[in-house]
Formats: C-alpha cells, structure tokens, sequence
C-alpha cells in the first residue's frame, strides 16, 4: 500500500496574508495596499510612505521570505533571496508595494514542490 504524502499546495495568496501578519507583529504597522501603495516620488505616482518605511518593509520582507523558505527547505529548488534594499526601495517609486510584496510571494508559490 502506496503512502500518501501529498501536502496542499501554498498559494501567493496565502503567503501574502502571513507575510501581512508576520509584519504587523514585528513592527505594529498593519499594510494597507490602498494606502500604501508608492515610495515618495516625482512621477506623479501618489506617495504614501517614506523612505526609511519602504527600507523596513523591504528588510522584513526578504527576511521572512528567507526564513520561510529555510523552515520547510524540504520543499523547495531555491534555498532563498538575495536583495539590495535601496534598488528594491527605488523601484518603489514606479512599482506598487502590493506588487512587490506579490512578486516574491509568487516566486516562493511556484518554487513549492
């Protein structure tokens, strides 16, 4: 008799929704992808956030992705992210932070195996 050892599959979805939690945690800033949306800029974008918030969330960001990666290593191809916060932060300025906090957890979803 074959075991079954399927597990169900993450989704982005549901590693946006703990990265959200585990960053509420750490810092007591709930995200509000309707609010924070860009890093201050000069393309007519609307800022809602500083600099030194897009370093901290950007830090958190690739930090819990790392350690949620090397805590169910068994699972991944990948053994995790290298970042350069300020070219993360500057492309703050043109891109949402929904979508980059989507991007990596995207990328995390469709390494899951």
């Amino acid at each position: 008799m074959m075991k079954d050892n399927k597990e169900k599959k993450i989704t982005a979805e549901s590693l946006l929704g703990l990265f959200r939690d585990h960053f509420e945690d750490e810092t007591g800033t709930k995200i509000d992808f309707r609010k924070h949306q860009y890093l201050e800029n000069s393309y007519g974008l609307t800022p809602t956030f500083s600099y030194s918030f897009a370093e901290t969330i950007v830090d958190s960001l690739y930090r819990w992705a790392n350690t949620f990666i090397a805590e169910h290593q068994e699972r991944f191809v990948v053994s995790g992210f290298e970042h350069n916060t300020m070219m993360s932060c500057d492309k703050l300025r043109s891109q949402s932070l929904k979508s980059l906090i989507e991007d990596v957890c995207d990328s995390i979803a469709s390494s899951w195996k």
